[in-house]
């Protein structure tokens, strides 16, 4: 056999191996997209389900704010409570201050914590203070409802408090989401009714960041 005709034998196990190595690894490289493309998806699909979960809270909360009237939730009691409540007046809400005092919120219902933050950091500081809702052990749901004294251009005579709304939705896998909205009572979703209310009846929604 000519030395030519050696040579080229000798260079074809290299350049299969080298075909073969370069296949390898483009393969690997299309399954980490794939692997990063499902994962991507499957973190988009578990924050679109804790978002829809978090609307579902807060108009649980406006029904919570609604009524009825004659729980405890919705009044003072006796002189010597300490429950917290959803006043229906000004001197109502003096009262409701009063017991609060130095604590921000006591089973969800809260005094005015400040001006708009889009940080939901503050937050996680009060878990222990919220209301929780449902009952899916995959899914914790807690809200708080900040009582505010009307500011004119919020709302109207409907009611003397307008209500921010902020809820904390996490997942089994610590995922968070944190929704937070604006609601003042009108004539036709009043603050002493349980009617029915969807997400247009908010003056403000808005997801909070870390």
């Amino acid at each position: 056999m000519k030395l030519g005709q050696q040579q080229q034998i000798g260079m074809v196990l290299p350049t299969v191996l080298a075909l073969a190595m370069l296949s390898s690894i483009l393969l690997m490289a299309k399954w980490r997209n794939l692997s990063l493309g499902e994962g991507w998806g499957q973190m988009a699909q578990q924050r679109w389900r804790l978002q829809q979960a978090s609307h579902v809270a807060l108009l649980a909360a406006v029904q919570d704010i609604q009524g009825p009237l004659s729980d405890e939730r919705h009044q003072p009691g006796k002189a010597e409570a300490t429950h917290a409540f959803f006043p229906h007046n000004t001197s109502g809400w003096k009262t409701l201050q009063a017991r609060l005092g130095d604590q921000a919120c006591l089973n969800g219902i809260c005094q005015p914590l400040g001006d708009d933050d889009n940080r939901y950091s503050p937050w996680q500081k009060r878990l222990k203070l919220a209301q929780a809702y449902g009952d899916d052990p995959s899914l914790t749901l807690l809200y708080w409802v900040e009582v505010l004294p009307l500011i004119s251009r919020l709302g109207t005579l409907s009611s003397p408090f307008v209500y921010r709304i902020t809820v904390w939705a996490q997942s089994s896998s610590h995922a968070i989401v944190v929704t937070q909205a604006l609601w003042h009572p009108t004539p036709s979703h009043p603050a002493s009714t349980t009617i029915p209310m969807n997400l247009a009846g908010f003056k403000r929604l808005l997801q909070l960041s870390p």
